[in-house]
């Protein structure tokens, strides 16, 4: 049976009362807030429930909102609250927003740097840098922190001369971090705080335990450090008192991890029933060999022919206050600025006068780029993105663009193991989040130094490269996308224990062809439920 209740009182809901509930998988889909609107009749029970709000005379708080949820045979699908929008003699209508309870709403307007992250006090300075300098022989999860060396030549305004400032955490020939430069300042002592730490603590903050299949898996993701310029080092700031979410840029939450999930094409799938966050790669789940057979009770298939997806492009969005990502980012400008319109074949590669020297194209029947007059050629010759392109990525035609503002540390030039940025000491908190691994590394004097940097040994930060972003990450989904994977319409009659066991990050199979789920529209009456609706793509 199926029930609106109002702080744990059900209302009387008419025969032909109904729900549709409207499912969606994070892996395919943007998910919002859920609401569930209704109309239910006038009744005595109901006007007493909901305050008497068809009362014109009532001097009551026409705004009241009550705690609600929606349940069926006794099992809570959804709660949150509940707000009357109309009220009569006949009827009152309304809908339940489901808030309190839902992830996705805990984390929308939350910042980064408001959550209580951890802190951590120390008798002195000395005994502080002691422990700061100690922790480089550990990782996460045994530390929340690492101190990475980092070059910033534009911390200071104007940009200081001594050769010791121009980094964070810079370690002396010992190996050791101090306090002072040589010349008297207080040097950069920069903590940057583990991914993983970020990531499993705010879940556990906001009442959700972490089942983490992606960023545990092999040591490279767990040595990832979100970049952030704040010395605790300062004459304003005393480095006895660690405070974490200082140390965390000033970003939404719900934005956060939704860039996290689109850099590395994984997902989080909240159970807010359980109150887990399950942490997937998308990839993995398209290769994944167990799926769940969910053949029976199929009234219908079909095949929905949506448009092909051709190409797409992938960025990492400039920060605009560092002046390292605005060198490259006006470097690439030239590649936009010559980039003209896709030809079928190499032959439809127009000549002059229609062509400009440098102009840029992509060829659909070879999967290739070519650039006119290319080494002073006077012809069309084949060219990588790579060649110019370091903070976006194109593949296949450049039709798409998804954006993430995630960004790295640049490669420092004059150490092969050290980042660098360029912002401004000032603007820490208006800093675009940065990720770059931070791990024990041996620089050209053959002194190990843990380093801020966009390598490890089997994977780059940034898109091109056999261990590129891309390759390992995207690549295989994005063949899936544009050639192979077919969008199915599925009818089939479920029942609640069915819709409840639904996983997004399984595989189903059904008639021997195996699918991942993107939606399921399914609606409730009373006593039953209708067959539901599902779109799925067909996979490995």
């Amino acid at each position: 049976m199926l029930s609106l209740e109002i702080n744990g009182t059900a209302l009387d809901l008419p025969k032909e009362f109904s729900l549709t509930l409207n499912l969606k998988s994070p892996m395919f889909n943007d998910i919002g807030d859920y609401s569930f609107p209704f109309k239910i009749p006038c009744t005595d029970r109901n006007k007493s429930i909901l305050g008497w709000k068809h009362r014109i005379e009532t001097t009551s708080n026409q705004y009241e909102v009550f705690d609600g949820c929606i349940s069926f045979n006794g099992s809570v699908i959804f709660s949150g609250v509940v707000r009357i929008r109309e009220a009569n003699l006949d009827f009152y209508e309304g809908a339940l927003f489901v808030q309190n309870g839902s992830f996705n709403y805990k984390v929308k307007e939350a910042y980064l740097d408001e959550q209580a992250l951890g802190e951590i006090h120390f008798a002195n300075e000395n005994e502080a840098l002691s422990f700061y300098n100690t922790i480089k022989n550990y990782s996460y999860p045994d530390v929340d922190f690492q101190m990475p060396e980092c070059f910033n030549y534009d911390y200071f305004d104007p940009p200081t001369v001594d050769a010791e400032l121009m980094s964070y955490n810079r370690t002396s020939n010992s190996g050791m971090m101090k306090l002072l430069s040589v010349e008297g300042a207080r040097m950069l002592l920069v903590p940057m705080f583990y991914l993983r730490f970020v990531i499993n603590k705010v879940i556990n903050l906001m009442g959700y335990s972490v089942v983490d299949e992606f960023f545990s898996q092999g040591k490279d993701l767990s040595t990832l450090v979100i970049y952030n310029s704040f010395s605790v080092n300062d004459l304003y700031w005393t480095i006895k008192d660690l405070y974490y979410q200082v140390h965390m840029p000033h970003v939404k939450i719900g934005k956060f991890f939704t860039d996290i999930q689109k850099f590395f094409n994984c997902t989080f799938l909240v159970d807010d029933h359980l109150t887990v966050v399950r942490i997937v790669g998308n990839q993995d789940r398209l290769k994944a060999l167990p799926y769940i057979d969910f053949s029976d009770n199929i009234l219908a298939l079909s095949n929905q022919i949506s448009d092909q997806i051709l190409g797409v492009q992938l960025s990492m969005t400039a920060d605009n206050g560092d002046k390292v990502y605005e060198d490259l980012t006006a470097a690439e400008s030239d590649f936009f600025d010559h980039l003209k319109a896709s030809v079928q074949t190499y032959a439809d590669l127009p000549g002059r006068p229609i062509t400009n020297l440098l102009d840029l194209r992509y060829v659909i029947g070879e999967n290739k780029w070519y650039q006119f007059g290319n080494g002073g050629a006077n012809t069309w010759l084949e060219v990588s993105p790579s060649e110019f392109l370091y903070i976006n990525f194109m593949y296949g035609q450049p039709l798409e663009n998804s954006k993430t503002e995630i960004g790295i540390c640049m490669v420092c030039p004059q150490d092969e193991v050290l980042g660098r940025v360029g912002n401004l000491g000032t603007d820490y908190a208006k800093i675009v989040p940065k990720l770059a691994f931070a791990s024990l590394r041996e620089d050209r004097s053959h002194n190990m130094k843990v380093s801020c940097y966009p390598y490890s040994d089997d994977f780059r930060l940034i898109w091109y490269g056999t261990n590129g972003l891309f390759n390992k990450f995207h690549r295989d989904w994005y063949d899936w996308s544009f050639s192979s994977r077919k969008l199915i319409q599925v009818t089939k009659q479920m029942s609640y224990l069915d819709l409840k066991a639904l996983d997004f990050g399984s595989k189903y199979r059904i008639g021997g062809v195996n699918y991942l789920l993107s939606e399921v529209q399914v609606t409730l009456n009373m006593d039953c439920l209708k067959p539901a609706v599902i779109k799925a793509f067909t996979c490995l």
